[in-house]
């Protein structure tokens, strides 16, 4: 106990200062953090239309738009190179790398529609016009999209350069003494001329040089805008197409696999399609929110595209992913899931389910502190690069942010613990043995599939290690403790950082949403906690598993039952071929099934008689074996007096007879090898033939005298019927007992191997001793069943005399 609350108090104390770290070094790794949402959208297109009043236009037939962007090649440029104490005031006032675009897009109707026109409505080639303003509202771009082809007067450069000099001059006053012309570009189209006026700014903005472009297109103002060179351009290509090629091939695979493994679970019925469907119907609904809280302008495409099927084919996938996953892990270890199956059953009431909450949400705290302090000390050595999740603000342009981010993070949580803990954990199990094998290997696919896709940029290697000990730190979780304390882990990861991250915005409407991540992490402990009084027992909580896994475990009890059985029925078996003088003896026993019903056995007389027995129960499986025990016990019995082979079967028949349910029988047959009388007597009871082989002549013997299975009758036939015979034996003689499974074995072609390959392999081996034999008609008999399984027990003794 003492042990448990030192554990405790140690992880909660690691918690508190993974997330008090996180915090004091957000704002120095994250360029996130510098955004200052000081406006709203509706804010945002009342300053654009004002704004594009003094470029001289006013036209309300245009589709008008607002999106919070961000500029990945800049960002990845300043998180790079500038010192992180400098960038707020670079990014608020000198460096646009998030600002506001406005744009008017021409309808698709465009051309019918030419009403309500006036002197400052957009010319009719103009397709879209944007203006940028920065997070304070100033406005810094204006830009058209135009037509290739469209009719327009055209300026001289000399005309073009006056025209760009005084927009210059007007939008820029005082500040145009940090700019010199540099140079004209002239495009000529089919019916105009372009032209690009670029003035160069005299110093660079943190070792930024700074262009300012402004082009007159035919006689129209077509772009004013600030050109950042060698920062524009998005990600590297060799790292750009490295992840992609990566990624795609992990992918590829990981789709090829959950086919595979959910074709054979469907087979074997041990995949439940209902058990999925929670997280199936989840993932639908997330991907519901997140296209509906991103609409601005609604059209059937998007109503069928975004609304139907994508959510549709995510909650698809999703059911095949989680059903595999849950199928295979059911497999290995499915106490890891009983606490999941209990969240979903509703009953969460108890100690197991709240230590798994608790530890998860601690676990989660420390994870947020060790990942912040990894980038950090890998920052000393090389710059890295997180502008991926720097430019991820989609939330910001969604209608309710903090939904938007909430479903956004959750379907990438299902997909990462579903695939990359819960069904890569325990497939890997399968193969290692050592837990260290399986975490490394499944750590690796969580780095280079998972993680190359999220946060950082580059360098690459620094991602990947990243995320393969993030990955690793997750599946050591699921492997000590339980599925549901990764997940809360990670979902606590989660919600730490976007809490965080949207309180930094200073906005009232993000501060809110990050007071509700809180308040769910708030939420998770108070329910771990209100659990941590009812004790209840691990083995209490498989009432709470799907239907599915019950009938797995009744199965998986069967197998072991069997697995007892056969060992059990193996035991009745000779564990070895007996050692007697002037007999060269093999044997060999193949059931059909786990467990069989074919019976051999060796009893020693004296020392210079030996019995024989080999004997075949009706039908397959436990019965079988349970009446081959039966028939082993009568014999061992019976054999103890010195009776005949063929009084032995009489009396063998009638104790069965009487102790054996109707329409099961044996057939058997029972002999004496007799050294000093040279003989080999024996009785048959319904059973094959013996085949031997004469050592002086090499002729082949079918024995077969009369008899019937025992059980058939109560006693009167059997004993009437039954004969024993009595045989000379001469050393090199060979005698083969054998059972219907090898005679009746099957080819592809449906043809059985017959008695006459197995007498024409008898003839050939002349002087071949007992092994070589035994060893030649199973090769054979394999070689004529090909690929078509084996339907019946087979056994085979062969007996040669030295």
């Amino acid at each position: 106990m003492k042990k448990r609350a030192l554990t405790y108090f140690i992880l909660i104390v690691l918690a508190l200062i993974g997330v008090f770290f996180f915090i004091l070094n957000y704002k120095s790794i994250y360029l996130s953090a510098h955004i200052n949402i000081q406006f709203s959208k509706t804010q945002i297109i009342e300053k654009a239309q004002q704004s594009l009043k003094s470029w001289g236009y006013d036209d309300n037939r245009y589709k008008i738009s607002t999106e919070f962007r961000a500029r990945e090649g800049l960002l990845r440029f300043l998180n790079e190179t500038l010192p992180k104490d400098s960038l707020e005031q670079i990014l608020k006032h000198k460096l646009p790398a998030y600002y506001w675009s406005v744009t008017w897009d021409r309808p698709k109707n465009f051309d019918q529609d030419l009403t309500n026109t006036n002197e400052m409505s957009f010319p009719n080639w103009f397709r879209k016009i944007g203006l940028h303003f920065d997070q304070e509202g100033n406005e810094f771009a204006f830009w058209v999209e135009a037509d290739r082809d469209s009719a327009s007067q055209s300026l001289t450069e000399s005309r073009v350069r006056i025209l760009a000099d005084s927009v210059f001059a007007y939008k820029l006053g005082p500040d145009t003494s940090f700019f010199v012309f540099n140079k004209i570009k002239q495009t000529t189209r089919n019916n105009r001329v372009d032209f690009s006026v670029i003035y160069n700014r005299k110093a660079d903005i943190s070792q930024i040089p700074v262009q300012l472009q402004i082009d007159v297109l035919g006689n129209r103002i077509g772009k004013f805008e600030y050109v950042y060179e060698r920062v524009e351009g998005g990600q590297p290509a060799r790292d750009r197409y490295f992840k992609i090629v990566t990624s795609l091939l992990i992918y590829l695979g990981l789709i090829v696999l959950f086919i595979y493994i959910f074709i054979k679970k469907l087979r074997s019925d041990e995949i439940s399609i209902r058990a999925a469907l929670p997280v199936g119907i989840t993932l639908f609904i997330f991907n519901v929110l997140d296209s509906v809280i991103r609409i601005e302008h609604f059209d059937i495409e998007f109503l069928l595209i975004r609304l139907i099927i994508s959510p549709v084919l995510m909650g698809f996938v999703g059911v095949i992913v989680v059903s595999c996953a849950d199928a295979i892990t059911r497999d290995v270890w499915n106490e890891k899931l009983l606490t999941y199956d209990s969240l979903l059953r509703g009953h969460v009431r108890h100690r197991l389910f709240g230590q798994s909450i608790i530890r998860g949400v601690l676990f989660g705290f420390i994870l947020i502190g060790a990942t912040t302090l990894l980038l950090k000390c890998v920052s000393f050595s090389v710059p890295v690069n997180i502008a991926a999740e720097s430019h991820n603000i989609a939330d910001i342009n969604s209608h309710f942010p903090f939904l938007y981010r909430f479903a956004s993070n959750f379907n990438s949580l299902i997909w990462a613990q579903f695939v990359f803990v819960l069904f890569l954990a325990s497939f890997f199990a399968r193969y290692f043995n050592r837990h260290a094998w399986l975490v490394l290997s499944a750590g690796l696919f969580w780095g280079f599939g998972y993680g190359l896709t999220n946060i950082i940029t580059s360098p690459v290697i620094a991602a990947i290690l990243y995320f393969i000990l993030m990955g690793i730190f997750f599946i050591i979780l699921f492997l000590k403790y339980d599925f549901l304390t990764s997940f809360v882990a990670q979902f606590t990861h989660i919600l730490v950082f976007e809490s965080v991250r949207m309180i930094y915005f200073d906005n009232i409407n993000f501060i809110i949403g990050g007071a509700f991540f809180a308040g769910i992490i708030v939420l998770m402990i108070l329910l771990g906690i209100s659990g941590l009084g009812n004790i209840i027992q691990k083995d209490e909580l498989l009432k709470y598993s799907p239907q599915h896994v019950k009938k797995i475990f009744e199965r998986e009890r069967l197998k072991r039952e069997l697995e007892i059985a056969k060992r059990v029925q193996l035991s009745f078996l000779p564990r070895s071929n007996p050692e007697f003088a002037n007999l060269d003896i093999a044997s060999i026993c193949y059931p059909a099934e786990e467990v069989g019903g074919d019976y051999y056995d060796f009893i020693k007389l004296s020392d210079r008689r030996l019995g024989v027995a080999i004997g075949d129960v009706s039908g397959k499986g436990i019965s079988a074996a349970f009446y081959m025990t039966l028939t082993k016990g009568f014999l061992r019995s019976l054999t103890r007096s010195p009776l005949s082979p063929r009084d032995v079967l009489k009396e063998m028949n009638s104790l069965f007879y009487e102790n054996v349910e109707r329409n099961h029988f044996v057939s058997m047959i029972y002999g004496i090898f007799d050294l000093d009388k040279k003989s080999f007597t024996f009785s048959r009871a319904g059973h094959n033939p013996i085949i031997s082989r004469k050592n002086n002549n090499g002729a082949i013997n079918v024995m077969c005298p009369r008899g019937i299975a025992l059980g058939m009758d109560k006693g009167g036939i059997f004993d009437s019927v039954i004969e024993e015979k009595i045989l000379p034996i001469e050393t090199g003689d060979i005698f083969v007992f054998y059972t219907d499974g090898f005679t009746e074995a099957m080819n592809n072609d449906h043809q059985e191997f017959g008695e006459k390959r197995l007498e024409k392999i008898i003839s050939e081996c002349d002087h071949a001793n007992s092994d070589l034999l035994l060893n030649k008609i199973k090769v054979n008999v394999k070689e004529f069943a090909g690929s078509m399984s084996q339907h019946d027990d087979m056994t085979m003794l062969v007996v040669r005399v030295c």
